[in-house]
């Protein structure tokens, strides 16, 4: 019989097993998923892929929310790694070369970020193992981790995710030291601090804990000094987009609606759903965050850091109130393990088999299972690709309505290559206009046509120029049969 509590007390072992575990059912997801444009319907997969093309002539980049600087600077990085490892066998300049084959630096960008992601998550546990007394508490901890499935679905997405959960595990080890009275050199803290914030600025709240666990002398002397002069010295240098950048997050603090589309105010009429689907997503963390900071508290443990991490996440979820896509807490859970260590430390939690064994082999079971739905919900859709009908719109699956997205995000800089790469394919843009790369298509062109329009969008249904003669669902998507007028 496997004597558990000895396999618990190898850190090392049992870090690897949890790393490879995982690893391995992502990486599974990864080969059964199918390509990138098929679940991201022309999202920012390929937005980040062009920006970073686009960085090899120093121009600046149209997707500016994040503001994902680091993940742009990312997929720089591996298209020139990779394209100078391929220069030499085809025939093609850069941007043809990543235009005809993104599906290919694609993969290349996730798997390389992804086994950042794994080397990272293997260096928090055997850490998080070394400093922690009592190992029970540290195994709980550790399962929070994947409470969810949110990190999970969101590792392979050439999106800021993947690099939010690199930062959560960083920022994490970095309080978890701090909070024992251990040193952080400063460099290192300014460098995770960067990282974070110029992965996605959701994670700024995170940020709260090192104000007060920082050494005064070191976050005065230090810390800040060179932090304020790195973000001026970037500010200067990525001028063209963190200027929108600041001007999107006045707008979105200041105005109702998902993007701070609807009126001034920061909560709209969807309030009440919102906080709904935010308790759903993160119920668990919640009443962990409450058990931990009410024993903390009573045992007055840790608590400047407890009580710092849990304003941090009173304000994170406040602001993802505003738009609770589950995607958004991927750093929440990151951070979540550290909190547990933090909060219950001291706790008396004794190993007992009987009863621990069969509660984490259960967990790990029920986690297992929700993958393994999830992975076959992806190959489902995946194995049932089918080429667009006729015109493209938003949602269409497809490389070139992928690549037409992210070259208008792009301020159409590529329309001249993607037009002899797809000279056959039509769009149906958000403005009640058809075009195609290089132009757009009068309607006079059209007038009286049948034609195919393959998407989702309410642009077609409200479009008065087009008279829709049948619709038919296709999952997601819908296939629209329109005269124009």
């Amino acid at each position: 019989m496997v004597n558990f509590q000895s396999y618990l007390l190898n850190g090392r072992r049992i870090s690897i097993a949890i790393t490879l575990l995982f690893g391995l059912f992502c990486l599974i997801n990864f080969f059964v998923s199918g390509p990138h444009w098929l679940h991201q319907n022309g999202d920012v997969n390929y937005t980040y892929l062009i920006s970073g093309l686009d960085y090899w002539s120093l121009l600046p980049s149209g997707i500016n929310d994040q503001p994902a600087i680091i993940v742009k600077l990312w997929n720089a990085l591996i298209i020139g790694v990779v394209y100078l490892l391929r220069m030499s066998f085809v025939d093609l300049s850069m941007t043809q070369d990543v235009l005809t084959n993104s599906e290919l630096y694609l993969h290349v960008v996730t798997l390389t970020i992804f086994f950042v992601f794994i080397f990272t998550l293997f260096q928090f546990l055997i850490f998080t193992y070394e400093v922690t007394k009592n190992k029970t508490l540290w195994s709980l901890a550790v399962l929070s981790f994947f409470f969810s499935s949110v990190i999970f679905l969101n590792i392979w997405s050439n999106k800021p995710e993947p690099y939010l959960v690199i930062a959560g595990l960083w920022l994490g080890s970095i309080i978890l030291r701090l909070a024992q009275n251990k040193t952080v050199a400063s460099w290192k803290i300014v460098c995770c601090i960067l990282f974070a914030i110029l992965s996605k600025i959701t994670i700024a709240p995170f940020l709260i804990p090192l104000l007060f666990l920082i050494p005064s002398k070191q976050l005065f002397r230090a810390v800040l000094p060179f932090g304020i002069v790195s973000l001026i010295i970037i500010w200067i240098a990525w001028s063209r987009e963190l200027n929108p950048f600041l001007q999107w997050i006045v707008n979105v603090g200041s105005h109702t609606g998902s993007y701070g589309a609807g009126e001034v105010g920061l909560y709209g009429a969807d309030l009440s759903s919102n906080l709904l689907k935010l308790l759903r997503i993160n119920g668990l963390p919640i009443i962990t965050l409450v058990l931990g900071l009410t024993y903390s508290l009573v045992k007055k443990v840790n608590r400047i850091a407890v009580i710092s991490i849990c304003v941090s996440f009173f304000i994170f979820f406040m602001l993802i109130l505003k738009m609770p896509s589950s995607n958004y807490f991927v750093v929440s859970y990151a951070i979540l393990p550290v909190f547990i260590l933090l909060a219950f430390e001291g706790i008396n939690l004794v190993w007992n088999t009987k009863l621990m064994v069969p509660l984490v082999l259960l967990f790990i079971l029920v986690r297992l299972t929700l993958y393994s739905r999830s992975m076959r919900q992806f190959a489902l859709v995946a194995q049932s690709i089918e080429s667009p009908t006729g015109v493209q719109t938003y949602y269409s699956s497809s490389p070139s309505y992928a690549l037409f997205m992210a070259n208008k995000t792009q301020f159409s800089r590529h329309s001249e290559a993607l037009s002899r790469i797809y000279p056959n394919d039509t769009f149906y843009w958000f403005d009640h206009t058809f075009c195609n790369f290089k132009e757009r298509i009068s309607h006079t062109n059209l007038r009286g046509k049948i034609i195919l329009i393959s998407g989702t969008s309410d642009n077609v249904e409200s479009d008065s120029l087009l008279n829709i003669v049948s619709r038919k669902i296709d999952g997601i998507k819908y296939i629209y049969k329109v005269k124009v007028k």
